[in-house]
C-alpha cells in the first residue's frame, strides 16, 4: 500500500511501516496463495530516480 508523507522543505522525519509475511505473498502456478523465501528490496523515494534501498531476507 501507499501512504503519502507531506514535509517542508529541508523537513526530515524517520518513517516505519511493517512488512507481514501476507504482504509478500502471490498466487503460483498452481493457484497457491503462497510468500517464497529470499532477499527482496524496498524502494522508498518520490519518483523512480530518487529512491533509497532497503533489503531483506525472508526464510
Amino acid at each position: 500500500g501507499f501512504e503519502r508523507i507531506f514535509l517542508k522543505s529541508g523537513e526530515s522525519r524517520d518513517i516505519n511501516f511493517v512488512i507481514t509475511e501476507n504482504d509478500l505473498k502471490f498466487y503460483n502456478s498452481g493457484l497457491e496463495y503462497i510468500y517464497e523465501p529470499g532477499e527482496f528490496d524496498v524502494m522508498v523515494g518520490s519518483n523512480s530516480r530518487d529512491v533509497q534501498t532497503k533489503r531483506f531476507k525472508v526464510e
